[in-house]
């Protein structure tokens, strides 16, 4: 008989690549699939749970679970947004339950960490949810496909090995049957290790220490100032291939990534004299491009400068950008097999320009700008420093043994990681939420306007602008237009809203001339 672990392995397996392979994933299906799963793996759970009698918060975990899935299931057929309310529920609830298990374990003296960064991460991630219900539902949708694709190979194959034994004690048929997905990784990764010749040649790679500590410091200044420079001049002509020069010239990957290093092996030292390099880095970079830009006669204006608008405004997509970028790098970096990708992350990434952006929008008197631009940065640091943490354990930088020895202040280290990295996401996905609702009540509004007038109209659309609840519409045409009244109706229906409509009628006049040499 299959394990608890081999079910819920098979069914998460299958739900991913369904949810993952759908042809048209409407919020019926996604809905469906996503409460079914939730339904199959709660009641498995919760009776795992009631049997072998576990803790109360297994019980409660398994119980919110199936009961997330039920209410999917009897909601089905209504919007997306149900989907990221019951979503955004259950997190809210999970992350509540973990921090009062962190709060009663650190009241025990025991290990408390990892319970409140998960408690943390639930309770911010259900706070995203709710700011950004549709989008942040579809994303979820897809991170559970994908989660649930890997955490079901992961349980069934490792389930299967070990049953596949068959002179296993009734302790290990006992382990087989209780299963789970952090059980099964924490047993890979005991495995991983990179061995102490490569460790060392990454260390050296990336920490600056030693007799060429001052050497390195000074290449460090001079590559950011050069590449500053290139970006700023970039930045001020608009020109993306200039500051794509820049991105392949910045030496900010390489302090950054020490930092992620330093905090996994719990190298306080290390950690924190990486992280003033990145802060030097940051200031040289800003400094210098507000007194280039301050002499610098800018080619184009900066609220017309498409490098410059496009750092601004950060979203998630940044910050999974960031993510890539950073498991990108640390791979790299951990194998020198693979290190000319290097120079690929760091354009991926962008770490100077943003930071020159800073610089130029402080000079101009944009602190809007300036405010937005150092979000971006700020979205790439921690995203890279977070990714590089993981991608580091995972091909065994930071052996398990080291792990568990040093498990407290490299919990804490990263423990502020996780936590900065979901609070940066709230700003991100409001930005993104507000762009996405631009496009759509901008497409929406079009919409309207082609189906009042009509195709018999001899009018047609010159102009449809909307801003917030401000719409500008123009119309050219001849003969009596449409009403007015009727347009903004319209309007006002299909975006849900109140809206102040400007209506611009333009005549168009026809003559026709028939003239003889």
């Amino acid at each position: 008989m299959a394990s608890p672990a081999a079910r819920r392995g098979v069914i998460a397996f299958v739900t991913g690549i369904v949810l993952l392979s759908w042809p048209a994933r409407t919020s019926l299906v996604i809905i469906t699939l996503v409460g079914l799963a939730g339904t199959l793996v709660g009641g498995s759970d919760l009776f795992t749970a009631l049997r072998r009698r576990q803790g109360r918060s297994e019980i409660v975990r398994s119980l919110l679970i199936l009961a997330a899935g039920l209410t999917l299931l009897a909601i089905r057929t209504g919007p997306i947004r149900w989907l990221a309310w019951a979503i955004a529920a259950l997190l809210a609830a999970r992350g509540i339950v973990d921090l009062v298990s962190a709060l009663r374990q650190w009241s025990q003296n025991e290990s408390w960490e990892w319970a409140a960064i998960r408690g943390t991460a639930q309770v911010l991630l259900a706070a995203l949810t709710a700011i950004n219900p549709r989008g942040t539902a579809l994303l979820v949708a897809a991170a559970l496909a994908g989660a649930w694709i890997v955490t079901g190979l992961i349980n069934v194959v490792h389930a299967f090995n070990r049953a596949a034994d068959g002179e296993e004690s009734a302790d290990e048929i006992q382990a087989i049957a209780t299963l789970d997905t952090p059980h099964a990784v924490v047993d890979w990764l005991r495995e991983r290790d990179m061995g102490g010749p490569q460790r060392q040649a990454v260390i050296e790679k990336l920490i600056f220490e030693g007799p060429a500590f001052t050497t390195r410091v000074t290449r460090f200044v001079v590559l950011i100032l050069f590449s500053t420079a290139i970006a700023t001049f970039g930045l001020e002509a608009d020109s993306t291939a200039v500051v794509i020069g820049a991105m392949l010239i910045a030496p900010l990957m390489t302090p950054i990534m020490a930092t992620a290093a330093s905090l996994l092996m719990g190298w306080p030292v290390r950690a924190l004299r990486s992280t003033a390099l990145v802060a030097l880095g940051v200031a040289l970079a800003i400094g210098t491009a507000w007194i280039l830009s301050k002499y610098t006669p800018a080619l184009v204006q900066i609220e017309a400068n498409g490098q410059v608008l496009s750092r601004v405004s950060p979203t998630l997509l940044d910050l999974m950008v960031a993510l890539a970028a950073g498991g990108a790098g640390a791979y790299a970096v951990s194998r020198p097999d693979v290190s000319d990708s290097l120079p690929g992350v760091a354009i991926a990434v962008a770490l100077v320009p943003p930071l020159g952006v800073v610089g130029i929008s402080l000079e101009a008197g944009r602190f809007d700008f300036a405010g937005g631009a150092f979000l971006l940065f700020l979205t790439n640091l921690v995203g890279i420093i977070f990714a590089a943490g993981v991608i580091f354990v995972l091909v065994g930088f930071s052996p398990w043994f080291h792990l568990e020895a040093n498990r407290g202040q490299i919990n804490r280290s990263f423990a502020v990681v996780t936590i900065s990295l979901f609070v940066i996401a709230i700003p991100l996905t409001v930005t993104g939420g507000r762009i996405v609702a631009g496009l759509t009540n901008q497409s929406q509004a079009e919409n309207v306007v082609d189906d009042w007038l009509g195709p018999e109209s001899d009018y047609v659309p010159a102009r449809v602008i909307v801003d917030g609840s401000s719409i500008d519409v123009a119309v050219v045409g001849s003969g009596p237009p449409p009403s007015a009244e009727e347009l903004a109706d319209s309007l006002a229906v299909e975006l849900d809203t109140d809206i102040e409509l400007d209506l611009r009628v333009i005549p168009q006049e026809r003559t026709t001339v028939t003239a003889s040499p």
